[in-house]
């Protein structure tokens, strides 16, 4: 939590953009490179899992910029 609220006040970003927009972003890093590593081994459905799985949880994230501007 210490690091956030130090990175927020050197570049002058709010603490909900980081936590709302960024944080989920660099969470979803590691399906999206499991994903493409999947798919170059020919393992068509467990890439195809891992995209599905990532495009649920990026929409439920969704919600809460929704739920927050309501």
């Amino acid at each position: 939590m210490a690091s956030i609220e130090e990175t927020a006040n050197r570049y002058h970003i709010p603490k909900a953009f980081i936590g709302i927009i960024l944080l989920p972003i660099v969470a979803n890093a590691a399906e999206h490179v499991t994903s493409v590593w999947m798919a170059l081994k020919d393992k068509t459905e467990l890439c195809i899992g891992i995209c599905v799985g990532s495009s649920i949880v990026s929409s439920f994230q969704g919600f809460k910029v929704i739920i927050l501007e309501a």
